[in-house]
Formats: C-alpha cells, sequence, structure tokens
C-alpha cells in the first residue's frame, strides 16, 4: 500500500470497515516512523493545563487517529468542504488553518497525495511545541513541506493570538464527549473571526441533547430514552456566549437518569451520530433521586469546561 491508496480507502470505500481500518493501520505506522510519537498507554499521558480547557499530549493526540469513524468522518466533511472551495474558482489555493494540529496533523496531512500546492496551502496551529516539532518532522521527512504556509506555536484560545492571514476553511477538533474538558468552545469564538466571509469552520455545529434514560423495570413499554431538546449548539455562524444557560421543563416520567447525547455535524450532511465514536459517546450527567419539574443547564467554561446542572421542584 501507499499513502495515496490509504486516503482513497478512507475517503471512497463509503462502509467498507476492513479497508478503513486497513488504511488507518498503515497510516499510523507510516506517522511513527519519522515522528517517534506512538499511541502508548495512555495512563502515561497527561493532559496539559491551560486557561480555557486541558490540552491533550501528543500521545493522546495519536490515539484520536485509531477512533475509526472520528477519523474517517472529519476527513469526508474536510474533502468535501475543500471540494466546495475549489468549485468557487478562487483563482488561488485554498487556505486552510488547522488548530491543534497535533504531531501528525491528522486531518490534512493525507490530502497532500490527492491536491497540488497549487490547490491547497496550509497553516498548522499548536499549542503544545513537542507536537509542532513532530509534524515538522514528518512534513520535511516525507518532502511536503511545500504545502506548509505558516506554522504557528500559540493558545487559540487566547484573543492575542497573531494571525496575519483569513482562510476559507479552518479546522479544529478539540473536544471530548458532551464537550468536557477541552477547548473547543473558546477556540471556536475566537479563531471564527480568521474566516473569509463564505469560509467555514469544521466542525460546523456540535449539538448536544440532554435525554432521560434508563426505564424503570416496571415500566418496559417505555422507550430506552427520551430527548428533551438540545441544551448546547455550538455553531460556528452563532457562537453561544461565555456561560449559556439553558432551562428545560421535565414532564413526568419513570426514567433513572439523566444523560447527554453528542452530535457533531462535520459538514454538511457528514454527520457523527451518537456512538459512532469516542466523541459521540452518551455520558451520564446525574442519576435522579428526585423528579425535578425543570432543569437548568449552565455550560461552565475555563480550566475544567463542563455543564453545571441545577433542578427546580416546583
Amino acid at each position: 500500500m501507499d499513502f495515496k491508496t490509504a486516503t482513497e480507502y478512507l475517503l471512497f470505500s463509503k462502509d467498507d470497515y476492513s479497508k478503513i481500518k486497513e488504511g488507518i493501520d498503515w497510516m499510523y505506522d507510516q506517522y511513527v516512523k519519522p515522528t517517534q510519537i506512538e499511541a502508548t498507554d495512555l495512563t502515561d499521558a497527561h493532559f496539559i493545563k491551560a486557561e480555557s480547557g486541558q490540552i491533550v499530549s501528543p500521545i493522546a493526540a495519536a490515539h484520536c487517529l485509531k477512533d475509526m469513524m472520528r477519523t474517517v468522518l472529519f476527513l469526508r466533511g474536510i474533502h468535501n468542504a475543500i471540494e466546495s472551495e475549489l468549485s468557487k474558482d478562487l483563482n488561488r489555493p485554498v487556505e486552510i488553518l488547522y488548530a491543534g494540529c497535533g504531531p501528525y496533523a491528522t486531518l490534512l496531512t493525507p490530502f497532500t497525495t490527492i491536491y497540488t500546492t497549487d490547490q491547497v496551502q496550509f497553516t498548522m496551529l499548536e499549542y503544545n511545541p513537542i507536537s509542532m516539532d513532530a509534524m515538522n518532522r514528518l512534513y520535511s521527512d516525507w518532502g511536503i513541506s511545500k504545502y506548509l504556509k505558516h506554522t504557528i506555536l500559540a493558545d487559540a484560545t487566547l484573543p492575542e493570538v497573531e494571525i496575519k492571514d483569513t482562510y476559507d476553511i479552518i479546522i479544529s477538533e478539540t473536544m471530548q464527549a458532551g464537550l468536557k474538558k477541552e477547548c473547543q468552545v473558546p477556540l471556536t469564538r475566537n479563531l471564527v473571526r480568521f474566516l473569509n466571509p463564505e469560509g467555514t469552520f469544521i466542525p460546523q455545529n456540535i449539538y448536544i441533547d440532554a435525554c432521560l434514560v434508563g426505564p424503570d423495570k416496571n415500566e418496559l413499554e417505555v422507550p430506552d430514552r427520551v430527548s428533551l431538546g438540545t441544551i448546547y449548539d455550538l455553531d460556528f455562524k452563532n457562537v453561544p456566549p461565555l456561560n449559556y444557560e439553558r432551562r428545560i421543563d421535565i414532564p413526568a416520567h419513570p426514567y433513572e437518569y439523566l444523560n447527554s447525547f453528542t452530535t457533531i455535524r462535520v459538514f454538511e450532511d457528514v454527520i457523527i451520530h451518537p456512538y459512532m465514536s469516542g466523541l459521540t459517546c452518551p455520558l451520564i450527567i446525574d442519576r435522579f433521586e428526585t423528579k425535578p419539574k425543570s432543569i437548568n443547564f449552565k455550560y461552565v467554561e475555563g480550566e475544567n469546561p463542563d455543564f453545571e446542572v441545577n433542578y427546580h421542584l416546583e
């Protein structure tokens, strides 16, 4: 296999999971050689604490590649976004900013096999110097540094971050399920100002839905879950304000748990649904001890982003 074939397996093999896995495993082996960064035991990999959320280590970033549907659907969405930009006859390369590129630049490197430097140019933005050095080694060893217009070592969540250009596509996948711990929200809010007027941020939306889950053992005829609605929509065109809140009325119910479900719209109809990836695994918010009339959800940003939940009994 070569890198172009591996890329085509991921982009064009639809639901042939054997080909997808073969492509990802091959890519991983190739990335490890120049970077010397492996997806080893995560107990030895720690998050880096930052003002706006935790940042994964290079080892944890390497693991992200192996989340099969996460990698495949992001790559397919980005491919569609690039094709959309190329259809505009810009008479210049599509300019792409990748914030949090990690050691492999997983979500852009494969496109060096199917596009020329006249079609795409990359700016890599990374917080961790180890990851940035690894990415630069990878691009240098493979002779693809010509795709790199700029590399920026900075915290992408800070308003003072220095980025001189504007971009057709901005990519950042700096998140966990439920938008917990990491800095996807402040990063999106900060970087959308560098988009060209008709440009797109990827992912375009991240929806967090609250659901009642787990029917009472004496109520087996009810569905296994009922949606209460979207409690947070990270829409790049309308990013929620700091510490956004939503209050939702709760009907009488037999359910035991309150869970969050994450859905990611990467680009247009390329969507990562709940259960498809580690990014969209349902999370238990709470186990009911009382039956509230309403629940207030507040997304609290800072060093450890998460939802603050308050119950109203009346």
